[in-house]
């Protein structure tokens, strides 16, 4: 068998009959095998070059091929795979092959050509041949289920490319390639897959003729559209295959054109580019056109079959290409149209924008690097004459129309637009300062500049900040002329800085802005010099030295007038805070605005009756736009405040009447030019006030006892004076009421008897029209309390007011239960002692002694009900008839006391 080199798949079935004639095992098989496979490799390879092995035509490496093919046949029939490859890698070492993928290779080489021909056979009798048919064949030869795949996919692509021969699929057609898929055993995708490998061609063929031919405006494209589906029924795609093709092809041309252009831009060949441009435009709107007659309207068709992605964004053309492109276009447009860009060209560029995706942001880029420099170049063009424009009405028309006329064609960007009128509007405010080297436009200038910022239509933000730029300066150099060494602007000068603002075209904030700066300039000093004043006033020379760095040595001046309500009475303090009072007041810096509106009442007389009735009023708020406190000259945040609470100090104490009105009036207006808040100015005034009242109210107790009106009418002035308000007035007039109610408690313990009671009782009612509470606010022991409040019960019977028992009462804060307990062990203590001085001088004859306790007694008990116990049981019968008969015959018995001691005592 091994005598000739040609391998026959009959060999395989006579080895299987050799070994079931003989009766041989698998062992048996094996070696017989191994031993022929020596005998060939002593015939085949022993004395052959390597050279003639390694070539498959040879016929010792065929004969050696042939001995490896038919041991794996052979050798496949073991019960084990396991004893498979040790058998045919046995003999494969015989001839150099160690590994399975070696064997497979050799034996292969004789296995494939064998399918080869039956697949082969089964395309010319296709209906005599079956998939288990050609499974067999496979079992027999060893064609493992890759190497099947492959061999069956070629056949059925072979047999797909004989029938496109003539250029499309029949119904015949696709039934025989059913019927192949079928004996090939392929999926159904496969299948669709391998006839789309030879039919997209063809279909993208005739899409790429159909684009070309619905490119020019005339075309047929409903014509066109239907032979591109009709092409794709003749080549059986799909749907989706076809949709998919259409897109890629599409695309495919049109990013070729981009391409073009591309290589074009990058030598800088404007025109060709431009041309490349404009066919890709025209060839996308063909081919929009052209899908647009499947039903599907023109956004539909860009995003179905120009895909998501940018065109040119898959290749090797990337942003910057793109916009190199699109600037290429927009100059050579340019420069062919008289720098004019048609609607045509406008919408080829929009179109282009949107295709390859460039960025909006980049597109404004180009239009101001372009379009830029021919926009500015007009601008600069019709406004340089910008004095004959204010005069010359029909020129300024003139140039109104150049400027639409070349925004309209130029389609700039409008913030372009702006930037480029911007840069020319500023042009022309340096010639006119340069014009001016004073900085103060001639009334001509001024005109000119206002007819030039009219024609370039800028928005007044823009222009209001660069007038203050250029002329912003002149304007607050001129507010200091106006000021002179006084600082103050005359009243004729003001209405000159107003034409000068209009001249200068600046707005009213603007200007009040520079004219507040030129203001803070002149005030700086002026606090500099109140706070050097101030600390003079109330600071020893070594911590003025420590505050401000620096050796202020001894102010001799000022060494005299130290502490006085522990602040500083400087000689020309005062008098620097009225200068620059004046300077605000002069120059009108204060600025009084309406804040809202309150009630008031006021007396009107209708029908001769006099009447009071409510209206609003507006309610006005001063503020300085200019302060002390934005100046920030001050040391220390409290320098300021003390400087204010120094004014307020110094304008108390002083002795000039019409000085004293004149500060009294200006405290506010002071206060708000160092910046403080009316809030700020009532807590400084307060502080002071405290101060005032403490050392008042210990002046008032080395003298009297209590405030009188005269005292009251002094502290209201304190209020008025020093901008108090109504609730820390009362605070302190409260607490200044405590201090005299304890020095008067001092006054009343010294006393006795009688004259302490009635001093008791006084100041219990002092206290109590003065809101002080005796036991909360000054601070007495509770048994002095007690004492007192015994005292004055005691006073009040003994007076017979026994009315004043509630104020008692409530002057000591007691609750009902609570005092009425306190009165009855009172009153029970004393009448008990009354009936015990009774009933010793009724004993030892005393009758005189005797009465005076039995007037006493009577004041207690009728202070009770008749059938309360009182201790009268003390008193027998006998004893009883005696105090009536005494009080009875005294010449000064009263009935009704009688009575009730009858009544008692029964």
């Amino acid at each position: 068998m091994m005598k000739s080199a040609v391998a026959r798949t009959g060999d395989i079935a006579e080895l299987g009959k050799l070994k079931a004639a003989l009766g041989m095992s698998n062992v048996q098989v094996g070696q017989s095998i191994y031993d022929a496979g020596k005998s060939v490799y002593n015939e085949c390879c022993l004395w052959t070059s390597e050279k003639d092995l390694a070539d498959p035509e040879n016929s010792d490496r065929r004969k050696v091929d042939k001995m490896l093919f038919l041991s794996d046949r052979v050798f496949a029939k073991e019960e084990s795979e396991e004893a498979y490859r040790y058998e045919t890698l046995r003999v494969g070492k015989l001839f150099g092959l160690y590994d399975k993928f070696a064997m497979d290779d050799r034996v292969a080489a004789i296995a494939v050509p064998f399918y080869q021909r039956a697949l082969s056979s089964t395309r010319t009798k296709l209906d005599t041949v079956s998939a288990d048919m050609l499974q067999r064949a496979r079992g027999t030869i060893g064609i493992p289920d890759d190497t099947r795949d492959d061999l069956h996919q070629a056949t059925y692509l072979a047999e797909v490319e004989a029938l496109l021969a003539k250029g499309s699929f029949d119904a015949d057609d696709m039934d025989r390639l059913a019927q192949m898929q079928e004996v090939l055993e392929l999926e159904d995708f496969a299948a669709t897959r391998l006839r789309e490998q030879l039919t997209l061609p063809l279909f993208t063929h005739a899409i790429e003729t159909t684009v070309a031919d619905a490119t020019p405006p005339t075309s047929d494209r409903a014509g066109l559209y239907a032979s591109i589906i009709q092409r794709q029924g003749e080549l059986r795609i799909g749907d989706e295959s076809a949709t998919a093709a259409l897109v890629k092809t599409f695309r495919n041309i049109l990013e070729g054109i981009l391409v073009e252009a591309s290589g074009f831009v990058s030598v800088e060949n404007n025109a060709d580019a431009a041309t490349e441009v404009a066919t890709m435009i025209r060839t996308k709107r063909a081919v929009v056109s052209l899908m647009a007659k499947s039903g599907l309207d023109a956004a539909a068709v860009a995003a179905t079959y120009l895909g998501e992605k940018p065109i040119g964004s898959l290749i090797k053309v990337d942003q910057k290409h793109r916009t190199m492109i699109y600037s290429g276009y927009l100059a050579q447009t340019l420069l062919a149209n008289d720098n004019r860009l048609d609607d045509e060209s406008q919408q080829n560029l929009l179109e282009f924008e949107v295709l390859t995706g460039i960025d909006p942001a980049d597109t404004n880029t180009i239009y101001a690097d372009v379009c830029g420099p021919l926009l500015k170049n007009m601008l600069e063009e019709v406004s340089s004459d910008m004095i004959n424009l204010a005069k010359d009405p029909a020129a300024l028309a003139a140039a109104r129309d150049k400027i639409a006329d070349t925004v309209a064609n130029l389609h700039t960007p409008l913030s372009s637009i702006t930037e480029y009128k911007r840069n020319v509007y500023e042009a022309r405010l340096d010639f006119a300062n340069s014009m001016c080297p004073g900085g103060i436009l001639s009334a001509e200038l001024s005109d000119a500049l206002t007819t030039v910022k009219g024609l370039l239509d800028l928005d007044e933000r823009v222009t209001d900040a660069m007038h203050m730029a250029a002329f912003g300066d002149a304007y607050r150099k001129s507010v200091f002329e106006a000021m002179g060494s006084t600082g103050i602007i005359p009243q004729e000068y003001a209405g000159f800085l107003t034409k000068l603002r209009e001249r200068l075209m600046l707005t009213e904030k603007d200007a009040a802005d520079l004219f507040h700066s030129a203001i803070g300039t002149k005030v700086k000093p002026m606090v500099i010099k109140l706070l050097l004043e101030n600390d003079r006033a109330n600071m020893t020379p070594e911590q003025e030295s420590q505050k401000y760095g620096t050796d202020m040595g001894e102010d001799l001046i000022n060494a005299a007038n130290k502490g006085n309500l522990g602040m500083g009475v400087a000689n020309n303090f005062m008098g620097e805070c009225m200068n620059m009072v004046d300077f605000y007041t002069e120059n009108n810096i204060a600025v009084r605005k309406e804040v809202g509106t309150k009630t008031v009442e006021k007396k009107v007389t209708e029908g001769g009756e006099e009447k009071t009735v409510t209206e609003e009023v507006p309610v006005f708020e001063t503020t300085y736009p200019v302060n002390a406190f934005q100046l920030k000259v001050q040391k220390n945040e409290k320098d300021l405040e003390n400087l204010y609470r120094n004014y307020l100090a110094n304008s108390f104490m002083c002795e000039d009447k019409a000085q004293a009105a004149r500060y009294e009036k200006q405290k506010a207006a002071f206060g708000g030019i160092l910046g403080l808040s009316p809030n700020e100015m009532e807590r400084i005034g307060g502080s002071i006030g405290g101060i005032v009242y403490d050392n008042y109210v210990k002046q008032v107790t080395q003298t009297k006892s209590k405030l009188d009106q005269q005292d009251m009418m002094f502290l209201a002035n304190i209020k008025t004076k020093l901008g108090m308000s109504d609730k820390d007035c009362e605070v302190l007039l409260l607490e200044g009421q405590r201090k005299l109610a304890r020095n008067q408690i001092q006054t009343i313990m010294a006393l006795t008897g009688e004259n302490k009671a009635k001093a008791i009782r006084a100041f219990r009612e002092e206290c109590t029209a003065n809101g002080v509470d005796i036991v909360g606010d000054l601070n007495i022991e509770q048994p002095r309390v007690d004492m007192m409040m015994k005292m004055d019960v005691e006073y009040a019977i003994n007076n017979g007011d026994t009315d004043a028992m509630e104020d008692i009462q409530e002057g000591y804060a007691l609750t009902q239960e609570g005092f009425q307990e306190l009165l009855t062990g009172m009153v029970l203590a004393k009448v008990g002692k009354y009936i015990t001085s009774i009933q010793a001088d009724i004993r030892e004859g005393k009758e005189a002694n005797a009465l005076f306790y039995i007037r006493q007694l009577i004041k207690y008990i009728t202070m009770f009900d008749e059938d309360m116990d009182i201790g009268l049981e003390e008193l027998d019968a006998i004893e009883r008839k005696k105090v009536i008969a005494i009080y009875r015959a005294a010449s000064d018995a009263v009935p009704a006391e009688l009575e009730a001691l009858t009544a008692t005592l029964g």
